[in-house]
């Protein structure tokens, strides 16, 4: 599974459509330059805790995503 994936699996688990996630990679994507040619790598080759620090990262993208799209989401509380 690519970091792509697995980070948009986590967002789906966490109440987002698979719509919304996509939008929400988007956002990380061009705000995270550090992972710029590494989307597609697999996560094996990844500490756990490495997976865990970007994780908080991109919770933090889900959250802006949320406030701007959509405020009231009942799974924002998921993100904070």
């Amino acid at each position: 599974m690519t970091l792509e994936a697995y980070y948009n699996n986590k967002l789906v688990e966490n109440g987002m459509w698979h719509g919304q996630a996509v939008e929400v990679i988007k956002l990380a994507k061009t705000d995270m330059p550090e992972l710029k040619d590494r989307w597609n790598d697999d996560i094996s080759g990844y500490p756990k805790e490495f997976l865990s620090v970007t994780w908080f990262a991109i919770k933090r993208y889900a959250l802006q995503w949320i406030d701007k799209n959509l405020p009231s989401a009942f799974y924002r509380q998921m993100f904070v």
